[in-house]
């Protein structure tokens, strides 16, 4: 029984099941990669800016951009839940144990 979708997964709706575990995962990978990259590249242009060091501009960054900081923290926590369950369900279809 999967209690993120409420269901039993069997052999009809496994594919169902997979493809929602692999959007998430994919989604969420996404999510930590562009608010990573974003946090980056504002701390560059900060530092560029301001002249501070880069550990002062990362800060100054998390603190001009709180949101992209708590959706880096969040994503970052909830990644390894995620991948970790796709890359499980993968290795089950490899291994034909599904």
């Amino acid at each position: 029984h999967c209690p993120w979708i409420g269901n039993c997964i069997g052999k009809r709706n496994y594919w169902l099941f997979f493809s929602f575990v692999t959007a998430t995962g994919t989604l969420n990978a996404f999510s930590l990669v562009t608010a990573s990259a974003l946090l980056a590249i504002r701390s560059q242009e900060i530092s560029a800016q301001q002249g501070l060091t880069g550990g002062g501009a990362f800060v100054e960054t998390m603190k001009q951009d709180p949101l992209t900081t708590a959706l880096l923290i969040y994503c970052a926590m909830l990644v390894w839940f995620t991948v970790g369950l796709c890359v499980y369900h993968c290795y089950l279809i490899s291994t034909n144990q599904t």
